[in-house]
């Protein structure tokens, strides 16, 4: 967060003023009881939503909130993700926002989570929303949905997501890693990796994520970082890192997206740098996501939003709900999937596989797993958990070598319920 940003960030708001409104922009992310929530497509809403503003008007206007002789104002439309926005007057000018009316023209569905966040901020526009600019992305500071003051993040339509890229990026194309898939000790495990066996013990990892130095040395951000501008983050030390050139600077913190190769594990959060490029994304697809063999030519035209409210009402059959490489929903369920298929076809079809564990009891799994996962050294303290496919609690992890997966292995009863991911690719 901008410094000082939770009570509405009004010094700061003023020195963007400058800032271009204009264009299309897209829901990053909103924070929420001091957590940061990504938009996921297929989890909280249907698509991205986005908002656009049409300049008409630029220079000095009575009605602008500064009056301070500059601002443009025009028109705005957009998108809840699932339904249309209409088409309403702004004004922009100084870090203030003020639309001509409460936008609440949705159609064709009811909004999803990240919807009614945007339609919330919207809603309450009496007194303008405030608005911190920095490059191609943006805080709005206005009401929630329990009327706190709170910031929602977007960013221009074309760049890429503040936060950890995808894992699916490596230094130059040609020396992309391949993603391996093993079993260790009964648990699967997927990893990127240069070698052709997964080692006892990584020594050099790869990561592709953003860097943060917050004024103590360029900190990678391979558990996520908070999208606010600047973005903040919590992760070891990279000793060697140079990040002139490819950062960016605001409020004495700077920031990049990079590819490092570094030591590892970290040591007193400390590691060192091996190498180092810009990021160049892995053309190879990401097992975690993969679509279901007996989903590959099914009918799968429902969209998340039929699917997530079917789910909801089957009880323990319900084994969770993940999004495919190729974007598709898949509903996981306990049995057989026919009838479910069947219920789900008048929304136009969806993949619904079978696996052997609901989705309480992999959260059960989860809640267990979790606490004790921060004993585990190996992970430097950065892990996340959560229902997967195949009905397994997916572990995510920084590196995925066969100590820190034996360790993890050792937390549960059954090994085989959980799958652990690696997050950087592997070299040596």
């Amino acid at each position: 967060m901008i410094e000082g940003s939770d009570e509405g960030g009004s010094e700061q708001a003023s020195t963007y003023a400058s800032a271009s409104i204009e264009g299309r922009w897209v829901l990053e992310s909103w924070k929420e009881n001091g957590a940061s929530i990504d938009v996921e497509v297929g989890v909280n809403t249907v698509s991205e939503p986005w908002i656009e503003f049409t300049q008409t008007f630029e220079g000095v206007r009575a009605s602008f909130v500064s009056a301070d002789g500059t601002g443009t104002a025009g028109t705005f439309v957009g998108s809840t993700g699932c339904g249309a926005i209409r088409e309403t007057g702004y004004e922009f000018s100084a870090g203030f926002l003020v639309l001509d009316e409460a936008v609440v023209g949705t159609v064709g569905c009811d909004p999803d989570v990240a919807g009614r966040v945007l339609l919330a901020m919207l809603w309450n526009t009496s007194d303008g929303i405030e608005v911190i600019m920095a490059g191609d992305r943006m805080e709005w500071f206005g009401s929630n949905i329990e009327g706190i003051v709170y910031p929602v993040v977007f960013r221009r339509d074309g760049v890429s997501r503040t936060g950890v890229v995808s894992s699916a990026t490596a230094p130059r194309a040609g020396e992309a890693p391949t993603i391996q898939v093993y079993e260790v000790d009964g648990v699967e495990v997927v990893t990127a990796t240069h070698l052709e066996e997964l080692p006892e013990t990584a020594v050099d990892v790869e990561f592709t994520t953003t860097v943060v130095d917050s004024g103590d040395g360029p900190e990678l951000c391979i558990g996520g970082s908070d999208a606010s501008l600047p973005p903040q983050c919590a992760g070891p030390v990279v000793v060697g890192l140079d990040m002139t050139g490819w950062s960016e600077e605001l409020n004495g913190v700077r920031w990049g997206e990079r590819t490092v190769v570094v030591t590892w594990p970290p040591v007193g959060g400390v590691v060192e740098l091996i190498a180092q490029s810009e990021p160049v994304l892995w053309e190879s697809d990401y097992p975690p996501g993969e679509l279901p063999a007996e989903c590959v030519a099914a009918e799968s035209a429902a969209g998340a939003g039929p699917i997530n409210d079917y789910a909801r009402t089957i009880g323990e059959s319900n084994g969770g709900l993940y999004l495919a490489n190729d974007g598709t929903v898949v509903l996981q369920v306990v049995g057989d999937p026919a009838p479910h298929r069947g219920a789900l076809a008048e929304f136009g079809g969806a993949c619904v596989i079978s696996v052997s564990r609901s989705a309480t009891e992999q959260l059960s799994i989860q809640d267990a797993i979790v606490p004790r996962l921060a004993g585990v050294p190996q992970l430097a303290g950065i892990y996340a958990a959560g229902p997967g496919p195949g009905g397994r609690l997916e572990v995510q992890v920084p590196v995925a070598d066969r100590e820190t997966t034996q360790a993890i292995a050792r937390l549960v009863d059954d090994p085989t319920a959980i799958r652990v991911v690696g997050i950087g690719a592997v070299r040596r």
